[in-house]
C-alpha cells in the first residue's frame, strides 16, 4: 500500500491466516486472510495440474482512506524494458520516470530476461494501471482512494467497499512470443465454463471445435451472428507483431460461402480449399473479419424450456426530486450523504429502440 499523499509505501499487514481450502488431484488452493488499516484481504492462491499460471483470486473489503493499493511482483527476470498489452497490439516501455510513472495496459505485462532464456508475465482480469520502478519489478494498481481536495469531497470515498478481482503470474521459456503470453492471459480472462450433462451418444461426437486456425500467433477474437442477415462473423487478429506465414482457417459446420469483410464494405468471396479451409494472410497486429453463410445443420439441439423468474425489488435506488430524501444506495451510505449535501439524482428522458436513439442517462444535480 502507498499513501495517496506521497508519504511512501506501507506494508499490507504483518500477520496472516493461511489454510488449505482445496487439495485435490487436479487443483490446489491456499487461502490467505489478513487485515491492514481497517481493510480485509482474502486471497485464494491456486495452481492446477500442468497449469502455467499461479492465480490469485482476491476478495477485498476496502476501508482505507487516502491510500493507493498495488500488487508488487519482484521477479528473477531482469530487463530495463517490459512489454505491455494494448488490446490491439503491444508496446515496449522502459522503467518508470517522473514524467511517465504509471502506464495503461489491458490483460498482461511481461519482462523478458535480458539473457533471452526466460521471462515472467503478469496477467489481470480487470485492473489496467501498471508501473515498473526498476529492472526486475512490475506493479499492478488494484484500488485507489485519494485524499480529497477542497471542493471534491466525494473523491474521498472512491473505491471504498467490496471488490473481487483476479491476477496471475507465470514463467515461460524464451521471449513473450515463444511463451504464448497473449494466450495465457486470454485463458485467465475467458476461463472454461463447466456444466453437468446426462450421458448420451451425441450427434456431434465427443468433441467439437467451432473454428480453428493453423498459426499460433493468430487468435479468434470474436465468433458471433451478424447484426443483419443470417451470416456468422469471425474476427481474427495477429498477436505477435510480426507478419505470419499464410495460414489456414477451418470451421466445423458446413457453409455455403465465405467473404472478406472490412468495415461497411466487402472484398468479395474467398476461395475454399479442397480440404474445406480458407487460406489467409495478415499483417503485424492486423485484424481481419470474415462473414460466413452457413448451411442448414445436420443435427439440431432440442428446444429448451423457458420460464420467467420473479426479481422483486427490495431497495430503492433513486426517486424523483420531490422524494429524494428516501433514496439509498446498496450500502445505504453514499446517497444519504449526497442528500445531506443538497444533491439529488435526476433521470433524463428515455426511449427504447435502435442504438442510435437516446439512452437513459443518470446525473447528479445540485438541488435548488
Amino acid at each position: 500500500m502507498g499513501d495517496a499523499r506521497g508519504a511512501g509505501a506501507r506494508g499490507g499487514g504483518r500477520t496472516a491466516e493461511v489454510r488449505a481450502v482445496e487439495a485435490g488431484p487436479v487443483r490446489g488452493i491456499l487461502e490467505v486472510r489478513r487485515r491492514a488499516e481497517g481493510s480485509v484481504f482474502v486471497e485464494r492462491i491456486g495452481l492446477t495440474l500442468d497449469g502455467e499460471l499461479v492465480e490469485i483470486a482476491t476478495d477485498l473489503d476496502w476501508r482505507t482512506p487516502a491510500t493507493l493499493l498495488k500488487a508488487v511482483f519482484p521477479l528473477t527476470a531482469v530487463n530495463a524494458r517490459a512489454r505491455f498489452d494494448l488490446g490491439l497490439g503491444t508496446i515496449e516501455r522502459e522503467n518508470a520516470t517522473q514524467a511517465l510513472y504509471e502506464v495503461p495496459a489491458q490483460q498482461w505485462a511481461a519482462i523478458d530476461d535480458r539473457g533471452g532464456a526466460f521471462g515472467v508475465a503478469i496477467a489481470s482480469d480487470s485492473k489496467y494501471g501498471w508501473d515498473k520502478p526498476d529492472d526486475h519489478t512490475l506493479r499492478l494498481s488494484l484500488v485507489h482512494t485519494p485524499e480529497a481536495p477542497r471542493g471534491f469531497a466525494y473523491q474521498g470515498t472512491n473505491d471504498l467497499g467490496r471488490h473481487r478481482f483476479t491476477y496471475a503470474i507465470g514463467g515461460y521459456k524464451g521471449d513473450w512470443r515463444a511463451g504464448r503470453v497473449p494466450q495465457l492471459a486470454a485463458r485467465l480472462n475467458q476461463p472454461m465454463r463447466l456444466f453437468r450433462a446426462e450421458p448420451h451418444a451425441g450427434a456431434l461426437g465427443r468433441s467439437l471445435s467451432m473454428v480453428s486456425v493453423s498459426s499460433p500467433q493468430v487468435a479468434v477474437q470474436a465468433l458471433k451472428l451478424a447484426e443483419q442477415g443470417r451470416e456468422v462473423v469471425v474476427r481474427l487478429q495477429e498477436q505477435h507483431g510480426t507478419r505470419p506465414r499464410t495460414f489456414a482457417c477451418a470451421w466445423r459446420a458446413n457453409r455455403l460461402g465465405t467473404r472478406d469483410q472490412r468495415g461497411r464494405g466487402t472484398r468479395g468471396p474467398l476461395a475454399v480449399q479442397p480440404d474445406g479451409t480458407v487460406r489467409l494472410d495478415l499483417g503485424a497486429y492486423a485484424p481481419r473479419t470474415l462473414a460466413l453463410t452457413m448451411a442448414s445443420p445436420a443435427a439440431r439441439l432440442p428446444t429448451g424450456r423457458v420460464a420467467s423468474v420473479a426479481l422483486p425489488f427490495d431497495r430503492t435506488a433513486s426517486r424523483r426530486t420531490r422524494n429524494r430524501a428516501t433514496a439509498t444506495s446498496t450500502d445505504g451510505s453514499r446517497c444519504r450523504r449526497a442528500v445531506a449535501g443538497g444533491d439529488h439524482v435526476a433521470r433524463d428522458p428515455f426511449r427504447t429502440g435502435a442504438t442510435s436513439r437516446a439512452h437513459a442517462t443518470w446525473r447528479t444535480a445540485r438541488a435548488r
